[in-house]
């Protein structure tokens, strides 16, 4: 079905033929004859008759050897004219996905990474009428940058050797007017009107803890420019993900970052006032034992030659001791809860329930009577 030259079929020896077909043959056909005389010039469809020798000459050549000229395309451009128009594409799915060349060229190398990040999420904070700035010649990021992994990880490792200096994330409610090129020039943005809540803490930073172990400091940093309203919220996912996704860190690794957040809590003055995270840690330390798990904890404690079991109830007796103890005896009041110490019953360490006992925790009096310890 189809045709080659509309009205002719591409078969030459069709038993239906038009009066005319053998002057206007189809191309298929006509392709195989030699193309030299003038009568096939005449015939042939889409040849130019060019008026000086020169121009004849050359497509008389390209005709009988049967070569056309190359259509120039994008990938005849250097790469560094294709990366550009990448970047200001500002789209990173769709032009590495086109086919080989592209997907090598437009590899994300450190290079091109930054320069599509700088492109896509950074800002003048003066185009949109801001005039505070934390820096001089800062620059206004969008944080939807929080929703794209790559991006995010490359932002956060190198925050403070970027060759553009930040001012500020941008609130919740300019992030529309960032995506609109028409706006007035004389547009005003009166950050100063804005509640708290327009710059919390992006919901990257309670799910994803690779960043923090990179960089133990990073939620100090982030302080600068985000308010963190839940940071014991922040400490208990990070401590679930630690004894449990995060061994290849090591303890030491995983300790650090327990330090940044303990300082932050401390300077603001910020207690943990429930079980939860101590009830967290039992459970990741002590669940059942198998050999998955015993490979695990090798992993975890590789940075220390004692036993697992000692490295476990000093990793316990940390938790109690930077988090739980305070002047009163608050701290030690959540500890002595019924949860906390049904757990320790069913462990049956007495060596863990030692370290408890030492800082002052005890069951409660309605368990004593039930108690087999």
């Amino acid at each position: 079905m189809g045709f080659a030259t509309i009205g002719y079929p591409t078969r030459h020896h069709k038993r239906r033929r038009l009066p005319d077909h053998d002057d206007r043959p189809i191309y298929y056909h006509n392709h195989k004859k030699r193309i030299g005389s003038k009568q096939n010039k005449e015939r042939t469809p889409g040849y130019l008759s060019l008026s000086n020798d020169i121009s004849n000459n050359i497509t008389s050549s390209i005709s009988r050897n049967g070569i056309r000229p190359k259509n120039i395309t994008l990938q005849d451009l250097p790469y560094e004219i294709i990366q550009r128009i990448f970047v200001l594409v500002k789209d990173t799915t769709c032009m590495p996905k086109l086919n080989k060349f592209f997907y090598t060229c437009l590899r994300p190398t450190e290079y091109l990474v930054r320069k599509a990040m700088i492109e896509r999420y950074f800002s003048d904070p003066k185009r949109y009428g801001i005039e505070r700035c934390l820096q001089d010649n800062g620059y206004l990021i969008n944080p939807e940058i929080f929703s794209n992994k790559l991006f995010a990880q490359y932002l956060l490792r190198n925050l403070t050797s970027l060759p553009l200096p930040i001012d500020l994330f941008a609130p919740r409610s300019l992030i529309p007017y960032l995506h609109d090129d028409n706006l007035p020039e004389d547009f005003i943005f009166d950050i100063g009107q804005l509640s708290k809540g327009e710059f919390d803490l992006p919901m990257y930073f309670y799910h994803n803890f690779d960043c923090y172990c990179y960089k133990p400091s990073l939620l100090q940093t982030m302080c600068k420019y985000f308010t963190v309203s839940n940071i014991p919220l922040i400490l208990e996912n990070f401590l679930d993900w630690a004894l449990t996704e995060g061994s290849h860190y090591g303890i030491t690794n995983i300790i650090e970052v327990l330090e940044g957040i303990w300082v932050l809590l401390s300077s603001r003055n910020i207690f943990v006032n429930t079980q939860h995270l101590m009830i967290i840690t039992l459970h990741r330390l002590y669940d059942k034992a198998d050999d998955n798990s015993t490979r695990y904890w090798g992993d975890l404690f590789r940075d220390s030659d004692e036993t697992i079991d000692d490295q476990k109830e000093r990793f316990v007796e940390y938790i109690v001791r930077a988090f739980y103890r305070r002047n009163d005896d608050s701290g030690t009041k959540l500890l002595s809860g019924t949860e906390i110490w049904n757990i320790l019953m069913e462990i049956s360490n007495m060596k863990l329930i030692g370290i408890f006992t030492k800082y002052g925790v005890y069951p409660e009096m309605s368990m004593i009577g039930n108690s087999s310890i």
